[in-house]
């Protein structure tokens, strides 16, 4: 049933009502330049991001090449380095820097001298060796004097030294 005659604030409510009505259905929207900047800010970030990644790959890479070039220097190195052990090995290069260097001769042209222990000790009790010689001499001292004695050369000695 409709009214004979409306008022003009019953009009106002039904159109009033008409368009809750409306915009309960209706979703708001974010407007287009706001999704723009948006879209526009994730990709500059991405973008951003993407160039800070290569720029630490390439930076990594470089440093890479640097260890492996050092690392070829080193085995190059150690190559020279195993040769010229192989050479200083050697008994001719040792006997040769043992002439020269420290003057050393053969023992053939050289007279040996073989001194006691006793000997060495001067009046105040010091001398080469400091410690007296034990009393108590193994079967090595007992060979070594043995061949002291009966063979005109020498150069047969054992004992401690500077203990």
């Amino acid at each position: 049933m409709e009214p004979a005659y409306k008022f003009d604030y019953q009009v106002d409510l039904e159109s009033k009502k008409r368009y809750v009505a409306k915009n309960k259905s209706r979703h708001r929207r974010v407007p287009a330049p706001v999704l723009i900047c948006v879209a526009a800010v994730l990709f500059v970030s991405c973008a951003i991001f993407y160039i800070g990644q290569q720029v630490t790959s390439m930076h990594l890479n470089i440093c890479i090449n640097n260890y492996e070039e050092r690392l070829a220097e080193l085995k190059q190195e150690q190559g020279y380095l195993i040769i010229e052990l192989e050479q200083v090995s050697r008994l001719e290069y040792i006997e040769a820097v043992a002439r020269r260097d420290m003057g050393m001769v053969d023992p053939v042209n050289a007279e040996m001298l073989v001194m006691n222990a006793k000997d060495a000790v001067g009046s105040e009790g010091k001398g080469w060796v400091a410690v007296e010689e034990d009393k108590n001499n193994n079967l090595f001292m007992t060979v070594a004097n043995w061949l002291n004695k009966w063979l005109p050369t020498g150069g047969v000695e054992a004992g401690r030294i500077g203990q």
